[in-house]
């Protein structure tokens, strides 16, 4: 048999593979890895937040959701795990709470420009669990096995319906779900979403889908607060008041730059919470979801402004910034480059010593690459922009068409965020 070599175009034309040349694979291994899906769980920092403004915590016995999500992957194997616990305030949640039904499907595709549809298509899902079981109120899970594999890419709902024995309020985390006052609905694929309590609720249990997948994209760890977690809502510019509003995980900055990249996205991000819980390497926030299993390519933090508004200064958030990259850089290694985005505007009062100052301060420092970070993203720069009144650039304001509160990104600044992501190659 006659030995030959590759195929390649040279020149235009296609030839053998030269014999002074090499050619180079340029595909990743394949890998399996164990990845999850999530937001950051409960927070009281969110419900905290949302009395002032649109109050989303559910009061009642009787409880039914259906929670979209979207894999970046093809889950060959996954589980299911649920609690009621408060993440930032790591304390028991009201209740312990028992479970009344659990089934997972496809979500049926929404109508041409239509938003997601809440049902289950054709009206058929996989239960997953019966009644009986107890959904925990500390930090354990419980968790359940799934059936058969997850496609990626497909929109599905996870319909769960439970009880408490007693009249509770359950706090909400960042995402979007269908909410139901009874126990029947929910994980029943023959009813329809139409027919929920309400369609534009913040999920309202911890749930974490983890699963296990095979292939050759790359997996990146992510370490951060609300604004990489999901929060987000219609632009203050053309509201005129503060607009978050519950969206699907997946519209996330994060999850938007996931699919665009073609990477695999853990983000270990939660509403209201500072680099000064992440520098504790307790903090549960590290452990929520496994990062044994993911085979880290690479690394990103995103943490400091809620420090700054909370008073922290400059001085004592370079600390705290530091051990949360001692933190990461034990999970992933020393090999593994670690992205950190610099704090986005807040309308933070200036002038010496003010909070604004220290947001300077603390992207002068990011920029110079400290303490282990490898490459430093400029989100800063991608969503300042002119105020609404008087026609004047504000460098301390978001640009309120990027924004939903002057905090958190609308839909469109999820975009530009992703923008600014794109341009940081991995």
């Amino acid at each position: 048999m006659v030995a030959r070599a590759p195929l390649v175009m040279v020149g235009g034309t296609v030839q053998e593979l030269p014999a002074a040349d090499t050619l180079i694979t340029t595909d990743l291994p394949l890998r399996t890895r164990t990845l999850s899906f999530s937001n950051g769980g409960q927070g009281s920092g969110l419900s905290s937040y949302l009395t002032t403004t649109n109050g989303r915590a559910v009061t009642g016995t009787n409880f039914g959701m259906r929670w979209p999500f979207r894999l970046p992957a093809d889950a060959t194997s996954y589980t299911v795990k649920v609690r009621n616990y408060d993440m930032f305030a790591s304390t028991n949640g009201a209740a312990a709470l028992t479970l009344d039904g659990m089934t997972i499907g496809v979500m049926t595709p929404p109508s041409t420009g239509g938003a997601q549809t809440g049902n289950f298509n054709g009206g058929a899902g996989t239960t997953l669990a019966g009644s009986g079981a107890t959904i925990p109120n500390t930090t354990s899970f419980l968790s359940i096995s799934g059936v058969g594999m997850l496609p990626e890419g497909v929109d599905h709902v996870l319909g769960l319906s439970f009880h408490a024995a007693a009249s509770t309020t359950l706090i909400p985390g960042v995402g979007q779900c269908w909410y139901w006052n009874n126990t029947t609905s929910a994980h029943n694929p023959s009813v329809a979403a139409s027919g929920a309590t309400s369609a534009a609720q913040f999920p309202f249990l911890d749930i974490v889908i983890e699963y296990t997948t095979t292939n050759r994209k790359k997996g990146v760890i992510v370490f951060g607060d609300s604004i990489p977690e999901g929060a987000q809502g219609t632009n203050f510019y053309t509201q005129g008041s503060a607009n978050l509003q519950p969206t699907p995980l997946h519209m996330s900055f994060l999850r938007q730059w996931e699919r665009r990249a073609g990477v695999m996205v853990q983000p270990h991000c939660l509403f209201a919470s500072t680099a000064q819980m992440w520098a504790n390497s307790s903090y549960g926030g590290y452990s929520r979801m496994s990062t044994s299993g993911g085979a880290w390519d690479a690394a990103i933090v995103t943490l400091g402004c809620n420090d700054i508004a909370g008073g922290t200064t400059f001085a004592t958030l370079q600390g705290y910034y530091t051990s949360v990259i001692n933190n990461v850089r034990a999970i992933v290694g020393n090999s593994v480059p670690l992205y950190a985005l610099n704090i986005m505007p807040e309308s933070f009062a200036t002038g010496a010593n003010s909070k604004e100052a220290y947001r300077y301060s603390m992207n002068g420092w990011l920029g110079g690459l400290p303490a282990g970070v490898t490459h430093c993203i400029d989100v800063d720069s991608a969503v300042r922009g002119w105020v609404s009144s008087g026609g004047t650039l504000a460098t301390n304001t978001m640009d309120l068409s990027l924004s939903c509160d002057a905090i958190h990104p609308s839909y469109q600044g999820s975009i530009r965020l992703a923008d600014a992501m794109m341009a940081a190659v991995l």
